[in-house]
């Protein structure tokens, strides 16, 4: 988000309630990159979490999922290693895999329903059950709602919606076999309100957001979380699709000075290892998500006036 001056009332208010500062962890407007603080991995918690589990992450060729693998990869674990991009994957399989880690690569296109349903079946192969799904895998868009057509609406909510549902649920029998399983569903911070040239984006990540909360309050489900970023430095500007469904093929300059993909993983994992429900990841930014709660014409106001790149 660009910088903004917030008037002394409204810091007021903030200030007076000190869960929102606590939940957003957020840096001062405006502060170099250099001073957000370092979220140093709890070793301790994790192998208590992760320690001999079998790890299914989506989306895990690059950005946060690509980041997740390598934050996980030197526990005693092992890892299944989901996207379209095999060739990475199996770069990484190389460069990453150790005498603690085993690290399997499966195939996936979240866009193809065969092929997720391929997917589970050549995991279930190669392990005896699972005990977390990671759901990063998706994708984005840069375009105006007017100007969309269905058919790339329709692309970006197979993506990131049904495709997330259909493989949980086909995982329903390896997570069974689990003694404490668990989903960890990567949202947005659209996915809590919409946001200019988002409009399938924001979506599809309503959609995943009250499916996944809906099954947190099932007491049959498993542990799940729901994670909402900000501005991660991603090469998902690039991936986004434009109204006629070609690749926007851009940097995103908001993407650009975000939180690392390295750091926002981090803060995942801590936040799931404590065993938490829902995690903001960001800077700045997250204030948002309270605006929109709290201060709904500060939020509008902010909104229309930050250029959608």
């Amino acid at each position: 988000m660009e910088v903004f001056c917030m008037h002394p009332r409204t810091i007021k208010g903030i200030q007076s309630a000190p869960e929102v500062l606590e939940s957003t962890k957020a840096i001062p407007f405006g502060l170099p990159r250099q001073l957000a603080v370092s979220a140093p991995l709890n070793q301790k918690r994790l192998l208590q979490r992760f320690q001999n589990k079998y790890i299914c992450i989506t989306g895990a060729s690059s950005g946060i999922g690509e980041a997740l693998v390598q934050e996980l990869t030197g526990l005693p674990c092992t890892l299944v290693l989901m996207a379209r991009n095999t060739k990475r994957l199996e770069e990484m399989r190389t460069k990453l895999s150790s005498d603690r880690t085993v690290i399997h690569v499966v195939p996936i296109d979240l866009e193809q329903p065969d092929v997720i349903d391929a997917a589970v079946e050549a995991m279930s192969v190669s392990i005896p059950h699972l005990d977390w799904l990671f759901h990063v895998g998706g994708i984005s868009q840069r375009s105006l709602a007017a100007d969309t057509d269905v058919q790339v609406v329709k692309r970006i909510m197979q993506i990131d919606f049904l495709g997330a549902v259909q493989l949980t649920t086909r995982c329903r029998e390896l997570m069974g076999r689990s003694a404490s399983p668990g989903i960890v569903v990567i949202s947005s911070m659209t996915g809590l309100f919409g946001f200019p040239k988002r409009s399938a984006y924001a979506a599809a990540k309503h959609a995943l957001q009250g499916y996944f909360e809906s099954m947190q309050l099932e007491s049959s489900s498993p542990y799940v979380c729901i994670v909402s970023p900000g501005s991660i430095r991603t090469n998902m500007s690039f991936q986004a699709l434009e109204a006629d469904g070609s690749q926007h093929g851009k940097a995103d300059p908001r993407l650009e000075k975000g939180m690392a993909a390295t750091e926002a993983a981090r803060r995942i994992l801590n936040g799931v290892a404590r065993g938490k429900r829902t995690i903001y990841v960001g800077r700045s930014e997250l204030l948002m998500i309270y605006f929109h709660r709290y201060l709904p014409f500060l939020f509008r106001w902010i909104a229309r006036r930050t250029p959608a790149k």
